[in-house]
């Protein structure tokens, strides 16, 4: 039985080393995702008072 506990402990190290690494893995991928978000809101934003600009460019250059 010494050696049934010893296999045991081995499996649960493995079982925790897989768990760390897919919980880095997911960790990246959400890091990333909210990289990926604020750029997109940055995008958009800026692209919002694009019109304006433009509109704000056509009146001011006709005086």
């Amino acid at each position: 039985t010494l050696g049934k506990a010893e296999t045991e402990r081995e499996s649960a190290k493995e079982e925790t080393r897989a768990t760390k690494l897919a919980l880095d893995e997911a960790r990246g991928s959400y890091l990333k995702s909210m990289a990926n978000l604020e750029v997109s809101l940055i995008s958009a934003v800026r692209a919002s008072f694009r019109p304006y600009n433009n509109v704000n460019f056509v009146l001011n250059s006709s005086e």
